[in-house]
Order: C-alpha cells, then sequence, then structure tokens
C-alpha cells in the first residue's frame, strides 16, 4: 500500500474512533486501533502461502520437465543402440534415405542480374460511338442469299401496311439460311436507311431467334422498321 492509501486509511480510521457510539465499547476501539497491523499481518501471511505454493510448482514443472527430458533421451539411446546394430547389414528391402532426381547446383555467379519490370501505362480515355460505313455485303454471296428476295419480302408486307419491322419480317418470312439472311437483312436496312426508308432505333432492342444445325439461336439487334 502506498503512503496516499495508508494517510487515507489513518484519517478514515480516526473518524470510526471518535464516533460517539463507540466510546462505551472499550475492546472494539482496541480491536480498530489494531486493524492496520492486522491487515499487515494477514498480508504477510498471504504472501508467504503465495510463495509457497509459487515454490511447489515450480519444483512439480521442473520434476516434469526433467522426467520428459529423461525420457526423451532413453528413446534416443535405444535408436542408436539399433542402428548400431543393424549397421554391419542394413536391411535390403527398404532405403533408409531416397532422393528424388538429381542433385542440383545453384550459385549466386548463375543467376541473373535485376532488371526492373515493364511499367504498363492505362490511360483513361473515353471511347465515342463509331458510324459503320463499311459495305457487309461483301459477306453475303448470290449462291446464299439473294438481296432482291429479301427486298421483295419486305415490300410484300408494305403493301398493307406503312411500317414493318424486321423481328415481324423474321416471322412471315423466317429465315432459312440462318444468320446470313439476317446479316442480308441488316444491309438491306443500312441502304434505305440512306434513302429514308428504314429507320434503326437504338434504345429499344427486338429478340431475333432464328434456327440453325444446332439448334435455335437468340440475337438481340437494336429494333429496325422498314417504311414506304
Amino acid at each position: 500500500m502506498n503512503q496516499a492509501r495508508q494517510d487515507e486509511f489513518d484519517a478514515l480510521m480516526s473518524e470510526v474512533v471518535q464516533l460517539p457510539a463507540l466510546q462505551d465499547a472499550t475492546l472494539a476501539l482496541r480491536d480498530l486501533e489494531r486493524l492496520k497491523f492486522d491487515l499487515v499481518e494477514a498480508g504477510g501471511t498471504v504472501n508467504r502461502a503465495n510463495d509457497l505454493i509459487i515454490k511447489s510448482l515450480r519444483r512439480l514443472i521442473e520434476t516434469n520437465f526433467f522426467r520428459e527430458h529423461k525420457h526423451v533421451l532413453q528413446k534416443i539411446e535405444s535408436v542408436l543402440e539399433l542402428a548400431i546394430r543393424v549397421k554391419p547389414q542394413p536391411p535390403k528391402d527398404r532405403d533408409l534415405m531416397h532422393i528424388d532426381g538429381k542433385p542440383q547446383l545453384d550459385f549466386f555467379l548463375n543467376r541473373r542480374l535485376f532488371r526492373p519490370p515493364n511499367v504498363i501505362n492505362i490511360r483513361s480515355v473515353t471511347v465515342d460511338a463509331g458510324e459503320q460505313d463499311a459495305d457487309i455485303s461483301a459477306l453475303l454471296t448470290d449462291d446464299d442469299v439473294s438481296l432482291e428476295q429479301l427486298e421483295a419480302n419486305v415490300d410484300q408486307l408494305l403493301r398493307h401496311r406503312p411500317q414493318v419491322s424486321l423481328a415481324t419480317i423474321l416471322t412471315e418470312f423466317p429465315p432459312h439460311k440462318g444468320l446470313a439472311e439476317i446479316v442480308g437483312y441488316l444491309t438491306l436496312a443500312t441502304q434505305s436507311e440512306a434513302q429514308n426508308k428504314a429507320t434503326v432505333r437504338e434504345d429499344t432492342q427486338d429478340e431475333i431467334t432464328f434456327t440453325t444445325d444446332e439448334g435455335l439461336r437468340t440475337l438481340q439487334l437494336p429494333k429496325i422498321i422498314f417504311v414506304r
């Protein structure tokens, strides 16, 4: 207990001793006056008991450690004794040691010098949407798809309505030649758009379904509308 705590304890004890109710209790006052010394003596007893417990635990740990150490030494000696006995005639049906592959020498002079890594600069550039001005009709041949026949299909539907979408055209005239026929309609739409006979709505998508040798296929294309 530090000095401040002792002074506080003495002040509180003085206040307790001066209480009127304890003035006639001589035995109680005597016990209170000796309380500080009794506490110190009890604390010393507790400290001595703790020292004995610590010594006992330390002795127990040292004893167990000595036993384990002795047991390990006995095991090592038994292994050495067994190795000495079998040394003249080692077992032939098993390998005592086996190293996979051949040993390789690694000298520090054989190592390459340090080369700084190549730094790749990636710039964040906004890519603007371009305009498609290439002629994709070269993808089609007369033997595959006839643009005249596709145009005739569009004209046939426009006879009874002012406009018709590509999805409707493919519903009325299913593409028998797969993706090539759809590309033909796209080529026709590009040519018709220049003549104000077709419009392409980028904000609206049409789902186009067609049949190939591998089964049904689905495309998502901008909505294409042919007009008279």
